[in-house]
């Protein structure tokens, strides 16, 4: 509940400066050629912010045998990568602090 009111807050904040980005490129001209600058920032607003709603479908502590057959997508930070030649282990950690090893062959 509490990720829905802050992407509804970010939605809404985008739409309110796309709203003042219009209101201002409706103004005349002459203010436009006095500050170039701000031709720059407006176009920089314009841009919509991406904000993924699902990055992962399981926690490492979500994971088992049960879900070898799944297609499962984990999200956390590296803590130690081994290279071993043609083998590569990754370790992963998450928000439930527990390790996972990733096989890159």
């Amino acid at each position: 509940m509490i990720r829905e009111g802050i992407l509804k807050a970010i939605r809404h904040s985008f739409l309110a400066m796309n709203e003042e980005s219009k209101v201002k490129s409706e103004q005349p001209k002459a203010n436009s050629e006095k500050h170039p600058a701000n031709e720059v920032v407006e176009e920089l607003q314009k841009i919509p912010l991406v904000i993924k709603e699902e990055y992962r479908t399981h926690k490492i502590s979500q994971v088992s045998e049960k879900s070898i057959n799944e297609k499962v997508t984990l999200a956390g930070w590296v803590a130690s990568v081994r290279d071993h030649g043609e083998l590569m282990f990754m370790d992963l950690i998450d928000a439930s602090h527990q390790i996972f090893q990733v096989r890159l062959s």
